[in-house]
């Protein structure tokens, strides 16, 4: 696990434009400001030297009832609702970076469960958000004002007290 945060941060993904004019950025910075969403988190991040906030995709669900009312305003609100319940949760990191390798499990991503413990306890009581969501087409993967909201991708970000460098500690003491 600690490849894989630790990793991806060294070659952040450039961000990608998406609806409303949001960013998706995965990786680390400076804590998200919501008033400029309009622009890049690496943007407006790289005057910044505390980089103590993990940026990780990841994929909600509108409910059953909001999908059935066909209603695309109730199913952005309940998809939106969906992913804020999420960051909510102590695993959410874990789970983010579950959904990001493809797998269920730190068993089937070939990690230690330690790591993930390690990871929670670290971020138990940390600020968590969701900093923005767009419409997910299911078939392409790919975010479109013209698509319906019954998934959405969304863009979590948890503070991680000491950064990068306070996790790799972290878990280099297992």
């Amino acid at each position: 696990l600690s490849f894989i945060l630790i990793g991806f941060a060294q070659c952040n993904r450039r961000s990608e434009y998406i609806v409303r004019p949001a960013w998706m950025f995965e990786g680390w910075a400076c804590e998200p400001q919501l008033n400029r969403l309009h622009e890049s988190v690496e943007d407006y991040c790289a005057s910044e030297s505390k980089r103590e906030w993990v940026y990780l995709k990841f994929t909600a669900r509108a409910s059953e009832r909001a999908v059935a009312s066909e209603n695309n305003a109730h199913m952005e609100g309940s998809c939106r609702a969906m992913a804020n319940d999420f960051i909510r949760q102590p695993d959410a990191l874990q789970r983010m970076v579950y959904d990001m390798q493809g797998c269920c499990s730190a068993t089937d991503c070939g990690l230690r469960t330690e790591a993930y413990d390690t990871i929670q306890q670290l971020t138990a009581n940390s600020q968590r958000m969701v900093y923005n969501c767009c419409p997910l087409d299911i078939e392409t993967g790919h975010c479109s004002a013209d698509n319906e909201w019954r998934e959405c991708r969304c863009l979590g970000v948890v503070h991680v007290p000491g950064g990068q460098d306070a996790l790799q500690a972290a878990l280099s003491e297992e």
